[in-house]
């Protein structure tokens, strides 16, 4: 809130500069809207209420795929926050436009990640908004410039990951080969170094599903491993008392068909969406409609940051308690 508040009192105050205001009126003026201005910035439900946010992409789970593997851990986590089946995805199923759609709360068209061999050096267009190494402003860009004291980190088991987020926002960044290296090197961080922001790629799930199948043995148990893993970070936040603190989104990289209320389906991709902790409704089932692209605006939302123009991300205000 506080980067918003900052912008907008400058506003003001230029304004009433260009008008014939004595300088004392000015400072009232000014400090008359800043009290109506904080008011109202702290009735907007779930503006600036977190203190950490830890996004799990969670990939390759589906609606189907967790009906068939029970997946208890997260149907406690769905019981306990907000929830969508069903939140729209692009139309690439390649792993780095999404996930950058994801992170940059914008899609290809803006952010540019057009394929997995997408690098800074190797794109075929260039962002329509740009960092000052070229890379599109991400949710990682938002927390880095105005949460200063705040820590960053990502830990991810696809290499290709890293190609999507400027180095010089993170403090700690982990690429690792299985989920149990995954968690095991996430957690101290966590728990330890209190971070602001931090990404958890899991990705056993969708490589047993691009090798297997979605409908074999090897992925139902991937997504058996992948809740198992969830349980413990969810324990670990109970134990160490930082649950109450904490916001978490989970959010699938590739998902299935959309079932629609006549009974028949369509190739659309979906992804489950998720949000749990302090001021999100609980066991509640999103009615409105959620874009993956919506959750970097999510999260800023939660921080109390303005977004960049350049995002077409929107946050999903249904999830949050009315004040």
């Amino acid at each position: 809130m506080g980067d918003f508040f900052s912008v907008h009192c400058k506003r003001v105050n230029l304004y009433f500069k260009r008008m014939v205001f004595p300088r004392a009126n000015r400072l009232f003026l000014i400090l008359l809207f800043a009290s109506v201005f904080y008011f109202y910035c702290t009735r907007i439900p779930g503006y600036g209420i977190a203190h950490r946010v830890i996004l799990i992409g969670a990939d390759g789970v589906t609606a189907e795929g967790m009906e068939k593997a029970g997946m208890m851990n997260l149907k406690r986590i769905m019981s306990e926050g907000a929830y969508t089946m069903a939140a729209f995805g692009i139309e690439s199923s390649q792993k780095a436009p999404i996930w950058a759609t994801i992170l940059c709360g914008a899609g290809p068209e803006q952010h540019s990640v057009d394929s997995n061999d997408w690098t800074i050096t190797q794109r075929s267009f260039e962002p329509t908004d740009m960092d000052y190494d070229g890379y599109f402003p991400n949710i990682i860009y938002l927390v880095h410039e105005r949460k200063r004291r705040g820590r960053c980190g990502i830990f991810y088991d696809w290499p290709g990951l890293i190609n999507l987020v400027n180095l010089y926002y993170l403090n700690a960044y982990e690429p690792t080969t299985s989920m149990d290296v995954t968690l095991k090197k996430a957690m101290p961080f966590i728990l330890q170094e209190e971070p602001v922001f931090a990404f958890l790629y899991l990705g056993h799930a969708d490589e047993m599903r691009i090798t297997y199948g979605a409908q074999s043995p090897q992925y139902i148990d991937a997504l058996k491993q992948v809740d198992a893993k969830l349980g413990v970070l969810m324990n670990e936040l109970r134990t160490n008392n930082i649950n109450d603190y904490t916001h978490i989104l989970i959010v699938s990289g590739h998902g299935g068909t959309v079932l629609h209320r006549d009974g028949k389906s369509s190739p659309e991709l979906v992804y489950p969406w998720i949000a749990w902790g302090s001021g999100i409704r609980q066991n509640h089932r999103i009615q409105s409609e959620v874009h993956l692209y919506d959750t970097a605006a999510t999260i800023a939302h939660l921080f109390g940051l303005q977004q960049p123009p350049s995002w077409i991300g929107r946050p999903v205000n249904e999830i949050f308690k009315s004040k």
